[in-house]
């Protein structure tokens, strides 16, 4: 209660000033100024009040004060007349776009209307060709019209390139044998291959039955005199022959000799070789001139070639007619295997300067 009065006279304090101001009077004369504190409250009654003051009574707009509880809901009043439509507001800004509402029912199809009569010819300029609508369904096949008459045959067309080659047929049945055809004539001889491996010397056969003496030859003339010198050739053979060789070394002791242009040499020997890597040789009886130059074989390409392994004797014999000069002469061997001649012994053999001429 007592915090209504205080806020009730904090609003109207002004107001209530005038009115004891104007209730001043004779009262003023009698008893002097009346303090607001003697008026009790609501004691002054309106129409004691005049005009002015009721108007000042009004005073500035006090703060607001704290809301009081909500009371209960009162009835709802009569609608009030419709005011008078207020001024347009601003455009507000766009709003965002909401979803695409539901597309509606196609309307009915008005009539058409009458053709306009046509406009004049615009003269501006033409505009962009518009993108290209999507193509529309094939529509049904139409029915099959008559077959035309033939027209006439074109001209032939070029040759087109030639096809992929099919796939072979079954081999058909074998024909008949045809007549053998005459020999063709002799192709020319071929080179000689190369001179294979010697093979194993085969068992040897029994021994044939002697044959007739035949008739007795005539006797020839008196011959030069036969051997002009003959000489052994023994000696030992270097421990080591190397292997890869493409050339004839000598193996043992060597003898020189000097012969006319229709002297021959005549010579046997035996060597005692082997290797403990295992190799292949050519050897022979070889010969070179004294001063110097390439050992040869006395057979020429007629060598023997041969597998060494473990030691064991080689034999050799041969004839040549070296022609007139001084000659160095022995035992040799071609080691083009690929392991050295490393288990040597000795050389025993000889060689002959003769008159004789060859035979056959």
């Amino acid at each position: 209660m007592l915090r209504g009065i205080a806020a009730y006279l904090r609003r109207h304090h002004l107001g209530l000033l005038v009115l004891f101001l104007a209730l001043g009077g004779t009262s003023y004369a009698a008893a002097g100024v009346i303090r607001g504190s003697q008026i009790a409250p609501h004691s002054v009654p309106l129409n004691r009040l005049t005009s002015g003051a009721i108007r000042s009574l009004k005073g500035s707009r006090g703060a607001q004060g704290r809301g009081g509880s909500r009371g209960p809901r009162g009835a709802r009043g009569p609608t009030g007349p419709t005011g008078p439509a207020g001024p347009t507001g601003a455009t507000g800004s766009a709003g965002a776009t909401g979803p695409a509402g539901k597309a509606g029912q196609a309307g009915v199809t008005g009539a058409t209307g009458a053709t306009g009569a046509t406009g004049a010819t615009g003269a501006g300029a033409t505009g962009a060709a518009g993108a290209t609508g999507p193509a529309g369904a094939t529509g049904p096949a139409g029915a099959a019209g008559p077959t035309g008459k033939a027209g006439p045959t074109g001209a032939t067309g070029s040759t087109g390139a030639r096809g992929a080659t099919g796939l072979t047929g079954p081999t058909g049945p074998s024909g008949a044998v045809g007549p053998t055809g005459k020999v063709g004539a002799t192709g020319s001889t071929g080179s000689k291959g190369t001179t294979g491996t010697t093979g194993a010397t085969g068992s040897r056969g029994p021994t044939g039955p002697t044959g007739r003496s035949g008739p007795t030859g005539h006797t020839g003339p008196t011959g030069p005199n036969g051997v002009i010198g003959a000489a052994a050739l023994n000696g030992g053979i270097a421990p080591a022959i190397p292997s890869g060789s493409n050339a004839y070394v000598f193996a043992g002791p060597t003898l020189t000799v000097t012969t006319t242009a229709a002297q021959r040499l005549v010579g046997s020997a035996v060597a005692l070789l082997g290797s403990a890597g295992g190799t292949r040789m050519w050897y022979g009886l070889c010969y070179r001139p004294t001063a110097g130059g390439t050992v040869l074989n006395w057979v020429g390409i007629d060598f023997l070639d041969t597998a060494v392994t473990a030691r064991q004797p080689f034999a050799a014999a041969a004839t040549l007619v070296p022609g007139a000069g001084r000659w160095t002469v022995g035992f040799c061997v071609k080691n083009y295997g690929v392991s050295n001649l490393d288990d040597n012994n000795w050389v025993n053999g000889w060689i002959e300067v003769v008159n004789a001429t060859g035979v056959g």
